[in-house]
């Protein structure tokens, strides 16, 4: 078992791939919006994920064999599409892995020191530790106070990820190329930090499903403007690594905040969402010096590509 998850734990570094990838293949105005539909596509796994698990496991009258052998099959199918039908994204000149393995970190470290690009990593990791705190407490929360079963918190959290995936999925564009990611990011963060804080105090129904609502808007808001931002302030051959880095941070944070959050509800059921709420104090203060993207360009967007066939592109051309 524990091997299993040390070989899931390392196959899941290609999340920074993907997101690599995806800032790859999009121009500056777009990415966002390709930052969201990804954020969407991953909302709606989870979503559909833990019930069609549930199902296969009854269907198989309670034995996970049945639900492994699904679960690998689409994993199977993952690879074949990529390897038979996904283009490969374009090369840039810049691009280098000669130097091994430190020489990498080394890079890695003077791309975090690239002005704009360490304070986003840092807003990541604050407000995934401080939603951590919700995520490890509240089927405790929900039973403890107000008396709901697990299958009924379910409903709010499916109810939180479908909020999102609309957000990220069809209205972010839009929001984006009225208002800028920059700004989305700012009031994202406005609305989620008080509506984390208040989570215990919202009971079921109507409060409770209000107050998420608006958390999923900003959640919404949030993450593709984020890794946006952050493909657009990483140095040209090291977005793949700093991707990389933000699912590391994201890990870290998952790690550390479940101890914690439980930990603090122990002294209380509202104390983990006051005190994840006061930690998201530093995302909302912080969000408002981060500086929008010049010309709508970046480090990333500035270098001329090569075609995987050995051709060259031109510099993408932006529109401010």
């Amino acid at each position: 078992m524990i091997l299993s998850r040390i070989l899931l734990g390392s196959a899941a570094a290609n999340l920074g791939v993907v997101y690599a990838y995806v800032s790859d293949v999009t121009e500056p105005q777009d990415r966002a919006k390709s930052m969201g539909m990804l954020g969407a596509a991953f909302g709606l796994g989870f979503l559909l994920g833990p019930p069609a698990g549930a199902l296969l496991v009854q269907v198989n009258q309670g034995h996970p064999g049945l639900l492994g052998a699904v679960s690998a099959a689409l994993g199977l199918a993952n690879f074949l599409f990529i390897y038979f039908f996904m283009p490969e994204a374009p090369i840039r000149e810049q691009e280098s892995s000669k130097g091994g393995l430190r020489a990498q970190f080394q890079r890695l470290a003077e791309g975090i020191r690239t002005p704009g690009l360490g304070p986003l990593l840092v807003l990541f990791f604050f407000a995934n530790f401080a939603f951590s705190n919700l995520e490890s407490t509240f089927f405790r929360l929900e039973k403890t106070v107000y008396g709901l079963t697990e299958l009924e918190t379910s409903y709010v959290l499916v109810w939180v990820g479908i909020i999102a995936a609309v957000m990220q999925g069809a209205l972010i564009r839009p929001l984006v190329k009225r208002f800028g990611e920059v700004n989305l990011l700012r009031f994202g963060y406005l609305l989620v930090a008080p509506t984390l804080a208040l989570v215990p105090y919202t009971p079921p129904w109507i409060p409770l499903l209000l107050g998420c609502l608006i958390m999923g808007i900003g959640n919404g808001m949030v993450g593709p403007s984020l890794s946006s931002l952050i493909s657009r302030a990483a140095p040209v051959a090291l977005v793949g690594g700093v991707f990389g880095l933000t699912q590391s941070l994201g890990a870290l944070a998952r790690i550390v905040g479940p101890s914690f959050g439980n930990w603090l509800y122990e002294y209380g059921p509202h104390v983990p969402y006051i005190v994840g709420g006061a930690i998201m104090i530093y995302p909302v203060v912080a969000a408002w010096f981060i500086k929008p993207p010049k010309d709508d360009e970046s480090p990333s967007d500035q270098a001329p590509r090569k075609t995987p066939e050995g051709g060259t592109e031109g510099q993408i051309v932006t529109s401010s």
